[in-house]
C-alpha cells in the first residue's frame, strides 16, 4: 500500500442509505457479525473500519490513504490497517476514482428515464377477475331495496329457522 493510493471500499453501494442527502449516511448491517472476516478482526480494527467508512462517505468516495491520519484522530497502526485490506474490507487504487457511486446511480437513473417504456401487447383473452376492472357506474334508485325491507326479511328468516 502506497500512502498516495486512493482507498476503495468494495461493494460500497450496499452500505449506502440516503444517497442524495448531506450529511451522508451509511448502513451497518447486524449480519456483519456473522462474517468470519469481521469476527477475526480486533476491536481496534473494527473501530478503524467504521471510522474509515464514515470518512469515505463524507468524502463521497474520494480519500487517499495518506489522508487517514488527519481525518481519523488517534494512532493508526499499520498492522491494523493491513488487516482490513487482508480481510477484503478495503482496497487501494493508484488512480483517483472517476466518479462516486452517487454519480453512477444518477447516470443510470437518467438513462432509465430516457428509454421509452415498451407498451404491453393487447390481449384478447378475458381477464380472470374482469369485474374488478370495470368502471363503477351508479345504479338507478329503483334497484335499491330499503333497509327496513331487508331487516324485516332477515327477521322473517330468523323466526322460520327458530321454528324448525
Amino acid at each position: 500500500m502506497n500512502s498516495g493510493d486512493w482507498i476503495v471500499v468494495p461493494n460500497w453501494e450496499k452500505f449506502q442509505h440516503y444517497r442524495d442527502r448531506r450529511p451522508a449516511w451509511i448502513k451497518l448491517y447486524t449480519a456483519l457479525a456473522d462474517h468470519d472476516e469481521w469476527r477475526h478482526l480486533t476491536l481496534a480494527a473494527r473501530g478503524l473500519l467504521v471510522s474509515i467508512w464514515i470518512e469515505y462517505a463524507d468524502s463521497q468516495g474520494k480519500i487517499r490513504a495518506s489522508e487517514l491520519p488527519s481525518r481519523i484522530p488517534g494512532k493508526i497502526h499499520k498492522k491494523t490497517l493491513e488487516s482490513l485490506y487482508h480481510a477484503g474490507f478495503l482496497r487501494t487504487s493508484a488512480s483517483a476514482p472517476l466518479e462516486t457511486e452517487k454519480r453512477r446511480e444518477e447516470l443510470k437513473a437518467s438513462a432509465r428515464a430516457s428509454k421509452p417504456k415498451p407498451k404491453p401487447a393487447p390481449t384478447t383473452e378475458p381477464r380472470i377477475n374482469a369485474a374488478a376492472y370495470r368502471k363503477h357506474e351508479p345504479q338507478p334508485a329503483e334497484t335499491f331495496v330499503p333497509l327496513e325491507q331487508i331487516e324485516a326479511y332477515a327477521l322473517k328468516l330468523k323466526s322460520r329457522h327458530q321454528d324448525h
